[in-house]
């Protein structure tokens, strides 16, 4: 589910234990994205460039 999210943190001012979710997907992105096969990461390369 993290490729789904938005990042927008706003999970964070919800949680009651006070968890910086941002920072738990930043590592979880850290350690999916080399694991992303071939086309998937020319895919998200191709779809980035088109929307900058």
């Amino acid at each position: 589910h993290l490729d789904r999210c938005l990042t927008c943190r706003s999970c964070e001012t919800t949680c009651p234990s006070g968890v910086e979710y941002g920072h738990l997907l930043d590592i979880g992105r850290e350690l999916i994205e080399p694991k992303r096969p071939l086309w998937q990461k020319l895919y998200r390369f191709a779809i980035r460039k088109f929307l900058t």
